[in-house]
């Protein structure tokens, strides 16, 4: 059987920053994301067809769903919400794709995985829930100003202090179950396929890796909607 391993492969060294295979991950799925966009960008007509319909049909009717949570302020934050689901939703699928994840080097007398699902890696999900997180707080400190500030430090009276101090917890605890939610789904889904495809390698795996397609789906939706609705909250007042 294939040996599991929590912590990514180092594939090479820049300059002493070590290029893991989940980082080799996400900057290709990023590549493909920009690629994709300047493809569809220049294919956009008044009445699309085929495939483009059908993506202008996915990203409407995730725009009507995030304007119904954030009403007219939903114009203006689709784009940041729609790129965290697409981002993760291409990186979980791409990662657990036999074709790719059967890619391999030898280096120093042992192979390496040459690729790996991003968010199978810890430091991948706290990296993006803490982007997720600070373009939550940079929006709404942009918006709400001193009001936001005070929500965090507010010496009007101890008792407001004492909350402002719990909501600081609060949004610590956000970053971790952000991280370890999204890389505990992904990595234990990695966890099955290896280890079905290691004991019955034919055509057993196949309804395993459907299931991970939904799995990295779901949490996909899972990660951009919760940033929805930490945004949301975080442009009130109160």
């Amino acid at each position: 059987m294939e040996e599991i391993k929590i912590a990514p492969d180092v594939i090479f060294e820049i300059s002493g920053f070590k290029i893991t295979n989940t980082v080799i991950t996400s900057t290709l799925v990023s590549c493909l994301i920009l690629l994709f966009v300047f493809i569809f960008r220049k294919k956009i007509s008044t009445v699309p067809g085929g495939f483009y319909n059908l993506i202008e049909s996915v990203i409407e009717f995730f725009y009507e769903f995030v304007k119904e949570q954030l009403g007219e302020k939903g114009k203006k934050f689709f784009p940041l919400i729609f790129t965290i689901f697409f981002y993760v939703v291409l990186s979980n699928w791409f990662g657990i794709m036999p074709f790719i994840n059967s890619l391999q080097i030898n280096h120093e007398n042992e192979y390496l995985h040459i690729f790996r699902s991003t968010f199978s890696d810890i430091n991948m999900t706290i990296g993006l829930a803490l982007a997720s997180m600070i373009s939550i707080h940079f929006i709404s400190l942009k918006n709400l100003k001193l009001a936001h500030i005070k929500k965090f430090l507010n010496f009007e009276n101890p008792f407001k202090f004492f909350i402002g101090i719990l909501e600081g917890f609060s949004e610590i605890s956000k970053i971790l179950s952000f991280s370890f939610r999204l890389f505990g789904n992904i990595f234990a889904g990695e966890v099955l396929l290896v280890i079905v495809g290691s004991l019955i390698p034919i055509a057993i795996p196949v309804p395993f890796l459907g299931l991970e397609i939904f799995v990295g789906f779901i949490q996909a939706v899972i990660f951009s909607a919760l940033t929805m609705v930490f945004l949301k909250i975080h442009l009130e007042t109160h």
